[in-house]
């Protein structure tokens, strides 16, 4: 079981001149999402790069950050300043200064933070840098991954502590189902005679309708298919693969069964233990949001 929440980072030196960096953090998500944010020197590595992230993950919204530092050496060509996009801010910069009366001149550092100030086409140190690239995104992939299991440890261990709750409380309404029926007949019988209303408790129809009551009030049906979906639930958490999807549907029909025998029984007792039962189900499903 893992978490869809990761984060990883690391960092690869091409040669003395530069150094390349790759970033992954995902959110919570129904299916693959992967975004690549790249530079344009670097777009031959898209595909190539998709190839790599989804080896580890099925679902999720990932983000794929690669960035390229010049480390200031002279045998390599630094990020270029685009003159003419410089110029144009520098001239606009200085038509509002002047329209607007604003006695503080135009700085260079004001400029430099413009968009599309430097040119994002770095050296890229010949047919060595796509691997050393794809090393740094592997490196960051295995810390990434690792994360996600780390913290799907963590909601495994929360999820089976309420698992193991909603068994002990199934366990506790099949004790308290056995004199369901029986109880509902019982009481049926005591509002019938307090009414003051003459039954003949002989009579086909008055058993025929006593009858469809206990068949009505038995939940020993529903019992039985928690039971097995508890079971399922179990079983299917402890797989090492993606397992969210398959746990949500199966959270979904507990949700439905135990809503069925709350309606079904009559039972006070039962009525609180099946409020337990559904607030315990609903943190679960809560949990399940975020296991990929």
């Amino acid at each position: 079981m893992k978490s869809m929440t990761g984060y990883g980072f690391a960092e690869k030196k091409c040669d003395s001149s530069f150094s390349v960096s790759a970033e992954l953090h995902s959110v919570n998500k129904k299916n693959l999402d992967v975004k690549i944010i790249i530079p344009t020197n670097l777009l031959r590595l898209e595909m190539r790069l998709r190839k790599i992230i989804p080896s580890g993950i099925s679902r999720g919204m990932v983000t794929l950050r690669i960035s390229q530092i010049w480390n200031g050496a002279d045998d390599c060509a630094p990020p270029k300043i685009n003159v003419k996009v410089f110029g144009y801010y520098y001239r606009k910069l200085e038509e509002l200064r002047e329209k607007f009366g604003i006695k503080t001149e135009t700085g260079i550092s004001d400029i430099l933070s413009a968009p599309g100030i430097f040119d994002e086409t770095f050296s890229d140190c010949g047919q060595k840098m796509d691997d050393i690239i794809c090393e740094a995104v592997s490196d960051a992939m295995d810390k990434f991954v690792k994360m996600r299991e780390n913290e799907g440890a963590e909601l495994k261990k929360d999820i089976d502590g309420r698992i193991s709750k909603l068994f002990d409380i199934l366990a506790e309404i099949e004790a308290k189902t056995l004199s369901n029926a029986d109880d509902q007949k019982k009481n049926l019988l005591a509002r019938l005679k307090k009414s003051g209303i003459e039954i003949d408790f002989n009579d086909e129809r008055f058993l025929k309708e006593i009858g469809i009551i206990a068949e009505r009030a038995d939940v020993s049906e529903e019992i039985i298919r928690l039971k097995s979906h508890l079971k399922h639930f179990v079983e299917i958490s402890s797989k090492n693969e993606a397992v969210g999807k398959t746990l949500d549907f199966l959270a979904q029909e507990i949700q439905r069964e135990i809503g069925t025998l709350s309606v079904k029984s009559a039972n006070a007792n039962i009525g609180a233990l099946t409020v337990f039962f559904k607030s315990e189900i609903e943190k679960i499903r809560e949990q399940i949001q975020n296991i990929e």
